[in-house]
């Protein structure tokens, strides 16, 4: 359990560089395509700019996979991004719609692994004031360079499919990232409900299970045991407390063994167990529990090089007087406590 929020994060964390990892390839890409597109129509500046970019993107995913510097490289993609948005709207105008790919870079910044948590904020201001600065000038200013219709389409589409593949891409990771969330928490509420339900060192329920279920009416038509290992602590000081938790363990293992599933089994603390059983007599628990005590009685607990023998002493009671849960517990304690005096190894009803 101590684990579980170190390793949650560590796969967050993972989930994130192997984001960033698919997204410098999906840049990689875009830029070998817009290399050939500038090549074709024969734009060289435009040309060269792509081949740089194509370089320092390998160069990224080289540093991302082998060197793990993931901060670094998200920095120097997004101010690279906004670089080519600036220069290539300069360049070819507002037409060829490369300010989409600001809007799709910022859809990233929550995927940034930095530690300060305005840091993304700061980075999705940047691309938004750059595609504003951009946008009012080139409703004052002309493009440096005037450009093929054709080849305004082709960039167009280029960038549409670029950026809509990089937002559905982030769209797509964080459902999955959403559901890998939610099924996180759902194993820690399930481990949360193992701590508050089940005893730790025996897998039985305990005290804090059996009280819930006693609020939602467990005494009608039941029957309540509680039990006790004679002279547990002798065994404790004779071979030690590991020995005596081995025994714990394995007598509860027994206990689930030789009970039905409908008996409720739980250790209310120490070497006392208490059993619930559903529609049945005083007389029928009585003759179940002396058949496992006689089981247990005969049963080898092994520990090192020793085989330790145990004896089981049981009170039973009915609660026909609508009694709280520690008045019937009290009431088959007396029993437990008179068994005790009588002998020990004893299963008494009242």
């Amino acid at each position: 359990m101590s684990d579980t929020p170190k390793t949650s994060v560590t796969n967050e964390i993972n989930y994130v560089y192997k984001v960033y990892r698919n997204i410098i390839a999906l840049g990689l890409l875009l830029h070998i395509v817009y290399t050939l597109l500038f090549g074709l129509f024969q734009y060289k500046l435009g040309c060269l700019y792509n081949i740089g970019s194509v370089v320092f993107y390998s160069a990224m995913l080289y540093i991302a996979i082998k060197k793990r510097r993931y901060t670094l490289v998200v920095t120097l993609i997004h101010m690279e991004s906004c670089l080519f948005v600036f220069l290539q709207t300069l360049m070819y105008g507002w037409d060829g719609s490369f300010y989409m790919l600001l809007v799709a870079m910022a859809s990233l910044v929550y995927f940034c692994p930095y530690k300060r948590t305005y840091i993304p904020y700061l980075i999705s201001v940047f691309h938004f004031t750059v595609f504003f600065i951009l946008r009012i000038y080139t409703l004052n200013y002309a493009p440096w360079f005037m450009i093929n219709p054709i080849f305004t389409h082709a960039i167009f589409f280029c960038n549409c499919i670029g950026s809509f593949s990089i937002i559905l891409y982030v769209a797509y990771v964080s459902k999955v990232n959403a559901a890998v969330s939610q099924k996180e928490l759902m194993i820690q509420n399930d481990n949360l409900q193992q701590l508050a339900d089940y005893d730790q060192l025996t897998g039985l329920y305990n005290r804090h299970y059996l009280k819930e279920i006693f609020k939602n009416g467990i005494k009608e038509n039941k029957v309540l045991a509680i039990g006790d290992i004679d002279d547990f602590k002798m065994i404790n000081d004779q071979y030690g407390h590991i020995c005596g938790d081995q025994i714990l363990r394995e007598l509860s293992e027994q206990m689930r063994q030789f009970f039905d599933s409908d008996v409720v089994l739980c250790r209310w603390g120490g070497e006392e167990f208490v059993f619930v059983f559903s529609k049945t007599s005083l007389e029928k628990v009585q003759k179940e529990l002396i058949d496992f005590c006689q089981w247990i009685e005969e049963y080898d607990f092994h520990y090192e090089n020793n085989v330790v023998h145990i004896t089981l002493t049981f009170g039973i009671s009915e609660n026909k007087d609508e009694m709280d849960l520690n008045q019937w517990i009290e009431r088959a304690d007396q029993l437990l406590y008179k068994g005790k005096q009588d002998g020990k190894n004893k299963v008494l009803i009242k």
